[in-house]
């Protein structure tokens, strides 16, 4: 885990489902967080209109 960069992006082909692969690295041992960030308009328009820092999973499906 020592040689691994601290950050990476992986970028889908186009319809490509997110949800497996998301679950599968945030099981991998060194992995401290996976975003997805195509949920992130959503995240900043709940936390900007009302007010709540929620968890992806819970605003997006």
């Amino acid at each position: 885990m020592e040689d691994m960069p601290r950050s990476f992006r992986i970028k889908l082909k186009d319809g490509a489902a997110a949800g497996p692969l998301i679950d599968r690295l945030r099981k991998q041992p060194g992995v401290a967080q996976v975003a997805d960030n195509r949920c992130a308009a959503e995240v900043a328009a709940v936390y900007y209109d009302f007010g709540l820092r929620l968890q992806e999973r819970k605003i997006c499906a």
